[in-house]
């Protein structure tokens, strides 16, 4: 017989106060993306499966929770991510208008994640079209540090990292049948096996290994990073590493800023800094984001852009048992 009291696996209900708290940082978050100069989009919850998967968009087939449309036989996605969405419009209904265009979007996104076990994830976010350099990435990151501390999120710390170095790093090994291997190995940070990885050579182990002391104060990770990579290309993403850490250090003297190098952040998607924020005591993160350059182009247009995701469930997670009891109680009182 049919458990009607089940919910589908990686879903769930919010009960006050929770989903009062979550319209609560919803509300700052839109206000603050607003006070920057970010519209407001509503997407669809449904979009055909070439917005997600034409163009290597970067979503794997089997993360995706599909439907058949009825009308034509056409398959859909639930909303899995909504920044091939911004992309579809920007390059339908709003490309031409004036530079650069700064849009923002909120709602769940549904898809299957294989690490956590969550489908669906409660998010907010902005996108930053048609604008280039370190200004447009300071500016991402300093309104992510905005939304955190107008949310009661006091101490966080933002880990920087860089796209482009781990691109170019791995064309430089020439990895070849190893490559997804290795991507792997970095991805979970272990670099205990990778004397085991059968076909590289000493000198690949060695390029793979020096990447485990790339994480710290963001000074002393790049001078032992322009040590270790001394190609012009490597200076180039340390350069501009250095100019965004300092420009974020320059709109707020508190922000505290790690770098790491290691990180393998999405790189199927993002090509120049990249960033993830975390708060102590609590391992999943809030917020991450970063520059994507070229992907609109596979919707159309070529434009430069960088962007966040707010996970709002996380934020909710971390800020609940912090919630006052009183005000608890008040709420719970009709259950």
């Amino acid at each position: 017989m049919l458990d009607r009291h089940a919910v589908p696996y990686g879903v769930k209900d919010y009960l006050p106060p929770e989903s009062y708290k979550i319209k609560e940082i919803e509300h700052v978050v839109l206000e603050t993306f607003q006070r920057w100069g970010y519209q407001y989009l509503i997407t669809p919850l449904l979009e055909y499966l070439p917005v997600y998967t034409d163009g290597d968009s970067g979503f794997a087939d089997d993360e995706l929770i599909k439907v058949v449309e009825r009308e034509t036989g056409r398959t859909m996605v639930l909303r899995a991510d909504f920044t091939p969405q911004i992309a579809r419009i920007v390059n339908s209904r709003i490309q031409g208008g004036r530079a650069p265009i700064r849009l923002s979007y909120s709602g769940i996104v549904v898809k299957h994640d294989r690490n956590e076990g969550k489908k669906e994830v409660y998010q907010a976010g902005i996108e930053l079209i048609d604008a280039k350099g370190v200004d447009a990435d300071a500016e991402v990151i300093n309104i992510a540090g905005e939304v955190l501390r107008r949310s009661g999120v006091n101490e966080f710390v933002i880990s920087l990292s860089h796209a482009g170095f781990i691109h170019a790093l791995l064309k430089q090994l020439e990895l070849k049948d190893h490559a997804d291997q290795v991507v792997e190995l970095l991805m979970q940070k272990d670099y205990s096996v990778v004397e085991d990885i059968d076909g590289l050579s000493h000198g690949q182990k060695m390029s793979l290994k020096s990447l485990f002391e790339l994480y710290g104060e963001p000074g002393k990770v790049l001078a032992k990073a322009r040590k270790i990579f001394k190609n012009n290309t490597y200076t180039f993403f340390f350069n501009q590493i250095r100019k965004s850490a300092e420009k974020i250090k320059s709109s707020n003297k508190k922000a505290k800023i790690i770098l790491d190098l290691r990180e393998m952040h999405s790189i199927d998607y993002h090509t120049g800094i990249v960033f993830q924020i975390f708060t102590p005591g609590y391992g999943e993160e809030l917020i991450n984001g970063g520059r994507y350059d070229g992907f609109l182009k596979k919707y159309g247009a070529d434009l430069p852009a960088t962007g966040l995701g707010i996970n709002i469930s996380a934020m909710i997670s971390f800020l609940s048992p912090r919630l006052n009891q009183q005000r608890r109680k008040s709420w719970t009182t009709w259950l």
